[in-house]
């Protein structure tokens, strides 16, 4: 009451404890002073029983500042206080909960989470502040196609408790099962504020389940009556995903060869991607691991986890380890197949973006099943031998047939030669292929001997002892050799790489066989590559630029070369772990913003630094820096670049760019710069002195408006072609206009150079060569005057005497009264004629080319219509490339028509063919032409140097091509000429 309360001291609502410690008394004096006192406490009441209150105390004074009184107000808490260890207490319930809890708000946008407990955090792998703000469905990924999902979104709808169970996927994209059980929470009116889902992982049960499904419907699948393959192939896919993500199944062959029958993954691009790594990098029969190793030992293997470091050990290139990385490989056993003690084949499976790791209970399981598959497989195999056996008999010369065939085919495929030695006679034999390799015909014989000459003196007396030593019956006849041939027929030095063995009856080798393989390329290969990684160490260590190498962890110095260690005047030895601070004159914070910015980018240009030398100097240089692995973590590379010699390189530049303009200044070629479309951008000081135009007169203008009408349309097309062919180049010949109306002829080259920045056009550099053709047509008028006089005079005197003495001889002939000559004579006659047919042959090729037309085509026609009347029992077909001769140059027209001509003329002298073909294409950037025949043929080995083919060997070589010339006896004649096509064109 209040009359109990008045009179008595204040402290009396203060606990013992506090009055012991003097806190009224604090209170008070600090109210009196002017302050406002706030604090929660324990006050008693009048029973002696305790309540948390909220207690405020301040003096109250009157209008002169005089004290009355103070004012202690109390507000009793203790249930507001008992409500908050209440929530406390549920708070670090929901934190030490065991399963996943997460909370969310179905009135905010999407439902997002709220909140997270720990649970959660280890069971999915997202921190809170990944989680929440997020819609619960980013843990499906994208597996949206789950039936479970349309339950959870109608409960949701509907404000309503539910169970599901849902794949879903872990930060590091792991697959887990989660049993997700959601219920709402409701305020006063039974609306939706909240919901609650428990995440509860059931992978492991639900791996266990489906373990016993597979058992289960195993037995049922290789109880079927499909082949032995069928059944493991289906078995593969009945594994896949519920025991593994991947599943391979390799069989052991009757041979002991080993043969992947299957590979299964969900996803097919994967399966192809396995089939790919299998082709390019079959594991080696001697593998430590895998598949080879447990087909060996007949033992499991289990790896609970793949670490990273085994695969870059066991990779062979960088390309197998993406391979590898990309399949996702976390997990694996491989157990045997095994039944009546052999070993049958073996069946992997392997984890990957599940996660799963594989134990003990995992590998008994399996080999239960693969104990069941292999009983199937020895069945199946005992039922095909069985029914094999009966046919075997019957088959037997036909697969031997056949397998010599395929050895055939497989040696011939594979380029191997083959060797078969009897050292009881001493009889050997060798392929084609085999002959080839050491230099000599198909047909040529061979014995031991021919062996030993064939091999390089160096490797002779080894080769030699290995042989005998392969044939000794104390050792076991294996043979394997790699040496060097010289080629007794072409001197040509090879590599060989040979394996055989040696077989032996009663303690006496009866037989040695085996294969050759030339490795040549492969050796050549293999010293190139020895040589390029000797460049690469000398380029590092003999490099002109700093590098070094840093610890990213530790920012220590891991390597350094000598140029680093004389631009700073350290040694090798006080570089190597010292902080790379103490090099740099920047502070540690803008050291370490370049290291993570070269973290995060990969390869970045830092730019201009300043560095300490060992003398305290202050030198600047240029850095560049990227990331690269060294013993398996990541490190930095960088490159220090002294930029006193960069500097002294941009002057040299500079003079260089000088010298440029001024050759270009005052060279006696054109340099031009036309657009796509020929407008002139650019033309060098060279026109005004070769052409007469100002350097600016023409830019602007359109460059074939300068061109002869008759060059115009094909150099047009032309450019148009090379300006769709960026950095490509042409050659044309044509005739330019220049200030005083003439026409001058030009050689011009053009390089596409429209993509670059700085040209943005084609660059053309014209010649002038009018003199050179004024010459060259004088020349060929003379050679044609020659030409003539030459046929006048074979024609006059030459022809008419060998008629006449012809003539003479019959006449003497038919007056000859003595048998025994008469022969004679007719034979000189016969002699005679044919000199005069053949004479009078040459001056019709002399006499051909009268007509003064520059049209390739229609000269080719002439060509063409003299031959056929020449040859009036011969098909002659002519099939030259739309467009090709038009744009050929008159020289070059001249100088094919001339190579045709003397093919043609040796095809009607020497052939006796009825079908000949005249093709000219072009191929690449080459100009090919063929004159083919189906006339008699010959040896090309005998081919005498005739002055038709030594005609057009010299024309061909001096269009910077060549002649080839294929023949055979009875098969007919090609005569083929391949000349760049811009050599055609000039």
């Amino acid at each position: 009451e209040e009359a109990e309360i008045l009179g008595r001291h204040f402290s009396a609502f203060f606990t013992p404890e506090d009055r012991r410690e003097g806190r009224p008394g604090r209170g008070l004096r600090r109210a009196v002073e002017g302050e406002t006192v706030s604090e929660e406490t324990w006050a008693v009441r009048r029973d002696g029983s305790r309540l948390w209150a909220n207690g405020s105390m301040e003096a109250v004074r009157d209008a002169e500042g005089n004290l009355e009184g103070v004012v202690k107000v109390l507000r009793d808490r203790t249930e507001a206080r008992r409500a908050e260890e209440e929530l406390r207490l549920k708070d670090r319930a929901l934190a030490a909960s065991a399963n996943g809890i997460v909370i969310t708000d179905p009135n905010g946008p999407d439902n997002p989470i709220v909140y997270v407990n720990p649970a959660f955090t280890k069971m999915t792998g997202y921190p809170p502040e990944e989680a929440v703000g997020r819609n619960c469905r980013f843990l499906q990924g994208g597996d949206r196609d789950q039936p479970a999902l349309e339950d959870l979104r109608a409960a949701i709808r509907e404000g309503e408790a539910c169970k599901v169970v849902l794949r879903n996927y872990r930060r590091d994209g792991a697959l887990f099962f989660n049993e997700l059980t959601v219920s709402p929470v409701l305020d006063d009116g039974g609306r939706a504020v909240r919901f609650v889902g428990v995440l509860n992982d059931i992978t492991e049960m639900r791996r266990a389940e489906d373990a016993l499904h597979v058992q289960a419907e195993a037995s049922e699948l290789l109880a079927t009556p499909l082949s032995y393959e069928k059944r493991l192939v289906e078995l593969a896919r009945l594994v896949v995903p519920r025991l593994a993500d991947w599943c391979a199944v390799d069989v052991v062959e009757e041979d002991g060869s080993v043969r992947r029958l299957a590979v299964e993954h969900e996803d097919p691009e994967k399966v192809a991607l396995a089939y790919e790594l299998q082709r390019r990098y079959p594991p080696p029969a001697d593998a430590p691991r895998g598949v080879p190793r447990v087909l060996k030992t007949g033992e499991p293997e289990m790896m609970e986890e793949i670490p990273d470091e085994l695969l870059e050990q066991a990779v062979r290139d960088g390309r197998q380890l993406g391979m590898l990385r990309e399949l996702g490989l976390r997990s694996y056993m491989v157990v045997p197949m095994i039944a009546r003690g052999r070993t049958l084949g073996a069946i992997t499976l392997v984890s990957a973006e599940s996660g799963r790791r594989y134990g003990p209970e995992d590998l008994e399981g399996a080999e239960t099943l693969v104990r069941r598959a292999a009983m199937a497989v020895d069945n199946a195999r005992l039922y095909e031998e069985a029914r094999r056996e009966i046919a075997e008999r019957e088959r037997a010369q036909e697969e031997l047939r056949q397998s010599e065939d395929r050895l055939r085919l497989a040696t011939e495929a594979t380029r191997l030669g083959t060797f078969d030695f009897d050292p009881v006679s001493g009889a050997l034999l060798w392929d084609a292929r085999c002959k080839e390799i050491f230099g000599l015909p198909a047909d040529a014989g061979v014995d031991y001997d021919t062996f030993l000459a064939g091999l390089h003196p160096d490797d002779r007396g080894r080769a030699d002892r290995a042989v005998k030593g392969a044939l000794d019956p104390a050792a076991d006849g294996a043979f394997a050799l790699e040496y060097r041939v010289v080629g007794l027929g072409d001197g040509e030095e090879r590599w060989v790489e040979a394996r055989g063995r040696t077989f032996f009856e009663g303690g006496r080798a009866v037989r040695f066989i085996g294969t050759v393989l030339d490795v040549t390329e492969k050796k050549r290969a293999g010293e190139a590559l020895k040589r390029s990684e000797e460049r690469y160490r000398a380029v590092i260590e003999q490099s002109t630029e700093g590098i070094y190498l840093l610890d990213t962890e530790n920012r220590r110095l891991l390597e350094t070369n000598q140029a680093f260690q004389k631009m700073f005047g350290y040694t090798a030895g006080e570089l190597e772990g010292r902080e790379i601070y103490d090099l740099v004159a920047h502070s540690r914070e803008n050291v370490d913003a370049n290291v993570w910015r070269t973290l995060e980018l990969g390869r970045v240009l830092i730019g201009e630094r300043s560095y300490r030398r060992k003398d305290g100097a202050v030198v600047e240089v240029e850095i560049g820096a990227s990331t690269i692995s060294y013993d398996g973590q990541r490190a930095i590379c960088a490159t220090v670049r002294d930029i006193t010699a960069r500097k002294r390189a941009e002057e040299a530049l500079r003079r260089s760019e000088e010298r440029f303009r001024s050759l270009v200044r005052y060279a006696s070629d054109i340099i031009v710069i036309v657009a796509g479309d020929g407008e002139i951008l650019y033309e060098s000081p060279a026109v005004e002195r070769v052409l007469g135009f100002k350097v600016e007169e023409r830019v602007g203008t359109n460059a074939f408006d300068y061109l002869h009408p008759e060059d115009r349309e094909p150099v047009a097309r032309r450019f148009a072609e090379l300006a769709n062919q960026p950095g490509g180049r042409i050659s044309a010949e044509y005739r330019v206009r220049d200030r005083g109306g003439k026409w001058r002829h030009f050689e011009a080259v053009g390089v596409n150079r429209l993509e670059d920045a700085v040209v943005a056009g084609i660059v053309v550099n014209l010649r002038d060569v009018t003199e050179r053709r004024r010459t060259e047509r004088a020349l060929e008028e003379m050679r044609e005057a020659e030409r003539n006089r030459i046929a006048r005079e074979l024609h006059d005197g030459v022809l008419q005497d060998l008629s006449y003495t012809a003539q003479a001889l019959e006449v003497t002939r038919m007056r000859c009264e003595d048998p025994g000559v008469g022969p004679d004579l007719e034979e000189g006659a016969g002699a005679i004629r044919r000199a005069a047919r053949d004479l009078r042959e040459a001056i019709y090729d002399l006499r051909a080319y009268r007509d003064r037309t520059t049209d390739v085509r229609q000269l080719f026609g002439s060509l063409l219509d003299l031959n056929r009347r020449r040859m009036p029992g011969c098909d002659l077909a002519f099939d030259p490339e739309e467009g090709l001769l038009e744009s050929l140059s008159e020289r070059g027209g001249a100088e094919l028509l001339r190579i045709v001509q003397e093919a043609l003329t040796n095809v009607r002298r020497h052939s006796g063919a009825r079908r000949v073909d005249v093709v000219i294409r072009s191929r690449d950037d080459s100009l090919e032409a063929e004159v083919r025949d189906d006339g008699r043929g010959f040896d090309p080995g005998a081919l005498p140097s005739g002055i038709g083919t030594l005609g057009m060997r010299e024309r061909a070589v001096g269009l910077g091509g060549r002649i080839e010339v294929e023949s055979e006896p009875g098969a007919g004649t090609t005569v083929r000429f391949v000349a760049p096509l811009q050599n055609l064109r000039r």
